[in-house]
């Protein structure tokens, strides 16, 4: 049984930094959900989960130090993508790669054209983006956004493929690009007010430190979220994929996924001691970003825990009361 599986959450063992919560949360509940629903492209379920999910908290439990400017910007793309991510996986598994396509096409053409219903929501926030970064942080922005989406379609082509799950290691690949941090970690830079140059990004400990940053993300999104995935009969999580492997052992799969996690957070660490002895040593913009990825992952976990998103009853119920009818709000 379910309720008998210890280890799904993020003790703080493994994660001992603490939330901070930034300044602009009333403000964005207040305006964020209306802005949103005024484009008049949700559904009443789509609407509803929208607004108790709380987006205006994710935005400053995970982006603390961001101006009201850029958390509006961000909690307005962190919920766009969100919503367009829960619309997609509710396709039947053999409609999903054509949508998925359809969001690729629609994004390499700058959102340009009315091949999908998102595409003023996303022009107008990308404009905000695109006048706010400079044009090389926009251009790794937008690199990001797309090499997420081709992520999402190649993960939509292999659960039609039909040969049987996909191994640990093929998940993994997969789950670093689904999970989208990319895109998070350019929005670290956005919200502090910092473009790191090509001499920290180009940096092998610098590369090495946010790819154990994408991973343990995604590992522990994959444990806060296996009570709601498993209640909604999805199977992409690593504890699905390693259960499989070793004979439906569930609780060995969590504990597993832990061992995992806390090998990619040592790797994180192990790459912060190997920058403090190099010459980036001296460049404050570089430990305000690493900063800010340890800010990410605190707030992440904390907005994770308290979303309805990630609550089996309140998402279910929540999807009950889907209709095809657009909800618009004025506001």
């Amino acid at each position: 049984m379910l309720a008998d599986i210890t280890g799904l959450e993020v003790s703080p063992d493994e994660w001992p930094h603490p939330a901070r919560i930034g300044g602009h949360y009333e403000v964005l509940q207040a305006e964020l959900p209306a802005w949103l629903l005024s484009f008049g492209i949700l559904d009443d379920r789509q609407a509803e989960l929208l607004v108790r999910t709380d987006y205006p908290l994710l935005v400053t439990l995970a982006w603390p130090d961001a101006d009201e400017t850029r958390s509006r910007d961000i909690g307005a793309l962190a919920a766009t993508l969100a919503t367009w991510d829960d619309e997609a996986d509710d396709e039947r598994r053999d409609t999903r790669a054509g949508a998925v396509a359809h969001q690729l096409d629609s994004l390499r053409s700058g959102f340009s054209g009315t091949r999908t219903k998102w595409e003023p929501l996303y022009r107008s926030i990308l404009g905000g983006f695109a006048t706010r970064m400079t044009a090389r942080q926009f251009g790794r922005f937008s690199m990001c956004l797309e090499r997420y989406v081709e992520g999402c379609l190649d993960w939509a082509r292999v659960q039609l493929d039909g040969t049987g799950g996909p191994s640990a290691a093929e998940y993994a690949r997969h789950r670093h690009l689904t999970v989208g941090q990319s895109i998070d970690m350019v929005l670290v830079e956005y919200a502090l007010g910092i473009d790191l140059g090509d001499a920290i990004l180009r940096n092998p400990a610098v590369r090495a430190l946010q790819h154990a940053h994408v991973e343990y993300i995604w590992l522990m999104q994959d444990l806060l979220s296996y009570r709601k995935e498993v209640a909604t009969d999805a199977s992409s999580n690593i504890v699905t994929v390693l259960a499989a492997s070793n004979g439906g052992r569930v609780q060995a799969a969590v504990d597993e996924a832990h061992r995992l996690l806390r090998a990619e957070i040592a790797g994180f660490e192990a790459a912060c001691d190997e920058l403090s002895r190099s010459p980036l040593a001296d460049r404050p913009e570089l430990w305000r970003y690493i900063a800010g990825l340890k800010d990410f992952t605190s707030g992440m976990v904390q907005w994770t825990n308290r979303s309805p998103r990630y609550d089996p009853a309140e998402y279910l119920r929540a999807q009950a009361t889907r209709s095809d009818e657009p909800t618009t709000t004025q506001g």
